[in-house]
């Protein structure tokens, strides 16, 4: 997360956006923290196109939803027609889900979407469509309430939304029908004779904010041309909590996007025909909408990229106090140290796949979330944790076939499973140095605050405790619960006793065989000491070796 360097005297550029498959043109403008992206395309050709059939979960699509606002959504994949899904929404604080229904009881129909509103919680997932019947929120039942029943359901249903849905292509024609009658009788200065309630499900500053753009859009950019063939689209992208990624010039680098309704990941590529060196790819917070836009040459779209960076991370520190809230009252953190988007590896045989992870480094753990920290109960529920004690950084390395500012940052983390590696890609050498400088900081801080750390242990076949502490070193105690064996009876000792303590600066070298046993060579008396931990021993280790490294940064070893 850096600074905002000084922005470029044109904000406007002339590019190419991926939709449906093919590239087209388009210009891209920003304002303030949003991104404008301006384009054209054929009206019949978004009629008769049905789209490419996938798999639920796999699509060559960067833009994964072309029906926002539109009752039209042809390309909606077969593959869903008439199969339930569960779709999962998280919505900010005074945030609608950002949708119109029709329907009810009253009029024999199911409770429809008939519209998505761009930019809007709905939207972000990427896997509602218009059309779309509602089948229960939260687990209940909407097939057969009325439409003013739905609506308070839906308006009622909390942060956390979970929608059974089922996709119904034949409705969706219908209303379809009913739109474009209605768009007829219109321009005759007739009545519609269409009777459903349309309701939009948003808070009241939402659905302002989104009947003010929409009347400015339809002024100025959704306007058919004489011939009634083309139509003009924009698309505004708020850059909070947003993620750019630039593809390589010499690579076919693959981005994953995360699903909430499986486990395979969204796979967003391009034809490996394009030069990707030029191509920017920005994902939406849910981590599961991402647009695609290609440039005339690299350094255009390298200075859009530091551009739109600078702007992301400009919005992360405006943001911090309320993600540090959400993390002190989920997670019971102090203090939010580090926080921002990285893409992490992914092994993939064919080509370089990389999965964004938003990560949140506070005074006690790191976190790995699958979208940006939106709300509490992202927080409270990331994908993976690490407590920062156990993780140990591995120096930053650059890969040939990459940029020269990106860099690959690497974390290693002990458990009892054994070493868990994670490889990071970091887009700039300011993000390499705040990350690396942030996660040292944290790790020396936590040594010093909480001092001394408790591994249970056997030590000649006796049950103990291995204390390591920031000043006395290692110190081992018999548990009181061991059982001593004696003349073929067992007893329990009832006590606790202090077998042996060494200081850090008796340690010579140190084992372990990443099963079960460690193996500690002390001076002295003491010798050669071997531990047997029933897991793997690593935990430990990672323990000794961020205790270790604060007591040399004490003394100016290190930095």
């Amino acid at each position: 997360m850096t600074g905002e360097p000084p922005l470029a005297q044109q904000q406007r550029a002339v590019v190419e956006l991926y939709v449906r498959s093919k590239w087209i043109k388009a210009s891209l403008a920003l304002e303030d923290e949003n991104l404008f992206i301006e384009y054209a395309h054929n009206k019949h050709e978004q009629q008769t196109s049905t789209g490419s059939v996938h798999s639920p979960t796999i699509t060559d699509e960067p833009i994964q939803n072309n029906n926002s606002t539109n009752n039209n959504n042809n390309s909606t994949p077969d593959t869903i027609t008439s199969q339930k899904r569960i779709v999962k929404i998280v919505k900010p604080d005074n945030t609608g889900l950002g949708i119109s229904i029709k329907g009810g009881r009253e009029n024999r129909m199911p409770i429809l979407i008939s519209k998505i509103f761009p930019n809007m919680p709905a939207d972000q997932t990427g896997q509602l469509y218009v059309g779309d019947a509602i089948l229960s929120v939260n687990g209940k039942d909407l097939q057969h309430v009325s439409h003013e029943e739905a609506v308070q359901i839906l308006k009622k249903a909390g942060r956390d939304v979970e929608l059974e849905v089922r996709y119904l292509r034949e409705v969706n024609v219908l209303m379809q029908k009913q739109s474009s009658s209605y768009s007829r009788k219109q321009n005759h200065h007739q009545q519609s004779q269409d009777n459903l309630t349309e309701s939009n499900i948003s808070s009241s500053s939402s659905q302002n904010k989104e009947i003010t753009g929409s009347k400015k859009n339809l002024a100025n950019n959704s306007q058919q041309s004489s011939n009634d063939s083309i139509l003009y689209e924009t698309k505004r992208i708020s850059l909070r909590l947003c993620y750019i990624f630039r593809r390589s010039s010499s690579t076919n680098d693959i981005l994953l996007l995360s699903s909430t309704t499986s486990v395979s990941p969204i796979t967003t590529s391009s034809s490996s025909s394009f030069t990707n060196g030029s191509i920017l790819d920005i994902v939406l917070p849910y981590a599961q909408t991402c647009y695609s836009v290609r440039f005339v040459d690299d350094m255009h779209a390298k200075k859009w990229f530091q551009i739109i960076h600078s702007k992301i991370s400009r919005c992360l520190l405006e943001i911090l106090p309320e993600i540090e809230e959400h993390f002190c009252v989920a997670r019971n953190a102090n203090e939010v140290k580090a926080l921002g988007w990285l893409t992490e590896q992914v092994n993939n045989e064919e080509m370089k796949a990389w999965k964004p992870v938003f990560l949140v480094l506070t005074d006690a753990e790191i976190c790995f979330l699958c979208c940006a920290p939106v709300s509490r109960q992202t927080c409270r529920e990331p994908d993976i944790v690490y407590s920062i004690l156990s993780t140990r950084i591995v120096q930053s390395t650059r890969d040939a076939t990459l940029d020269a500012d990106i860099s690959l940052l690497s974390l290693r983390v002990g458990t009892k499973f054994g070493v868990v590696s994670h490889t990071f890609r970091v887009e700039t050498k300011a993000d390499l140095n705040y990350w690396t400088k942030s996660i040292s900081q944290c790790l020396q801080s936590a040594v010093v605050r909480t001092k001394e750390v408790v591994f249970p242990c056997k030590w000649n076949n006796r049950t103990c405790k291995l204390f390591l502490h920031y000043e006395h070193g290692f110190t081992l105690y018999s548990d009181p619960t061991d059982s001593v064996t004696n003349g073929g009876n067992t007893t329990n000792t009832g006590n606790v006793r202090l077998l042996w303590q060494q200081p850090f600066e008796k340690l010579r070298s140190s084992a372990d065989d990443n099963e079960h046993l460690l193996t500690l060579d002390f001076h002295g008396e003491e010798g050669v000491v071997e531990l047997d931990f029933g897991t793997s021993p690593k935990p430990f280790v990672f323990h000794l070796h961020a205790f270790l490294s604060a007591k040399a940064a004490r003394i100016g070893l290190i930095g």
